[in-house]
């Protein structure tokens, strides 16, 4: 108490215990005993504060499914039955799928300029020869092909690395990568067994429709 007296006088204010208390952060007494914080408490949380948590559902009170699930394992059996009779189930369009509607047109100019594309590049082949090497992917444009010994395809030792030239093509210049094509992208996912059993086609167009 003396030591508190002392501060006081060196602060040179006369200030009430509980408000100098206040000053400095502490916690003040509070009027009826119980201790309180001089900070005021957040007004405004995102989340409520010291609120109970939900309470925890039984099986047979929790949200259930969209479809209910017999009638979900009921359509999977059907399917499972007309697969092994080699019957293929008729797949209609996904309900909502990955189309965006304000990029249709988008996707339409993307095809047609694909088309000029290699439409283009056969003309430029027909006046400007390109070749590629048979053993590795080396591409030369010109005349004849060049005489660098850089290729390491099979064979390239008895040739001491010289490149097998032959007359190249469109796929030369646009390589061409492909695809799976899903006719439900939110399907089942293709598998190493069934790989076989799905179309390929360019990725440019699998990326359009």
């Amino acid at each position: 108490m003396a030591t508190i007296s002392a501060t006081s006088i060196v602060l040179g204010s006369s200030i009430k215990r509980t408000d100098w208390v206040n000053k400095l952060g502490h916690r003040l007494n509070h009027p009826n005993g119980v201790m309180a914080s001089s900070r005021e408490p957040d007004q405004g949380l995102p989340f409520p504060q010291n609120v109970n948590l939900p309470p925890r559902l039984p099986k047979n009170k929790k949200k259930p499914y969209p479809i209910p699930l017999k009638k979900i394992q009921r359509a999977a059996r059907a399917d499972k039955k007309l697969a092994e009779k080699g019957i293929e189930k008729p797949l209609g369009p996904p309900k909502n799928g990955l189309l965006v509607h304000h990029l249709i047109p988008v996707a339409y100019e993307v095809l047609e300029a694909w088309k000029v594309l290699i439409k283009g590049l056969a003309q430029l082949l027909s006046v400007i020869p390109v070749y590629g090497c048979s053993e590795c992917p080396e591409v030369h444009v010109g005349q004849v092909g060049h005489q660098i010994q850089d290729c390491r395809g099979p064979g390239s030792e008895k040739r001491r690395s010289f490149h097998k030239w032959v007359k190249g093509s469109i796929n030369d210049v646009l390589i061409p990568i492909e695809s799976y094509h899903l006719y439900d992208p939110f399907g089942r996912r293709i598998k190493h067994d069934t790989r076989f059993n799905y179309d390929r086609i360019p990725v440019i167009v699998e990326l359009c429709i």
